[in-house]
């Protein structure tokens, strides 16, 4: 099952670089949720939106997926950047469960790591994984 953000990056993947109103065009969504999405996708450095002249342009950012994440802060970061851009929470709520859906399995992976560095067990990490998943589900 996808969201329209994931249907949104899939978009871009596909173009390299698309123009904002072609993406609202494909997506079949106003401007105003577009640019909203496309706010916090360059936030995270998903995307990167470039203007020449009036017009926008959007490009997918193929190094995203190597980015290191601050897996303790993670969700407090999102909020924040949201207010920062005037986001409500009805607006923010949506968005977080999206890019949860979409970035939670990297995330796992480097709360394993992270914590296998630290010299823990893995039947403690698991549960410390359990424990700090429900946290990220809860908004």
């Amino acid at each position: 099952m996808t969201t329209p953000v994931d249907s949104l990056v899939e978009i871009v993947k596909q173009h390299k670089t698309i123009k904002i109103d072609k993406l609202c065009s494909q997506l079949g969504l106003p401007s105003s949720i577009v640019e909203k999405w496309l706010v916090i996708l360059e936030e995270y450095g998903v995307l990167t939106v470039n203007y020449s002249g009036f017009e926008g342009y959007i490009t997918y950012n193929e190094s995203q997926d190597k980015k290191e994440t601050d897996i303790e802060n993670i969700k407090t970061v999102f909020i924040e950047r949201c207010k920062e851009k005037g986001l409500t929470f009805s607006q923010i709520k949506p968005l977080w469960f999206s890019f949860l859906e979409k970035t939670k399995p990297r995330i796992k992976e480097e709360f394993i790591e992270s914590n296998k560095k630290k010299g823990y067990q893995s039947s403690k990490i698991q549960n410390a994984w359990k424990k700090f998943e429900k946290d990220l589900e809860a908004f």
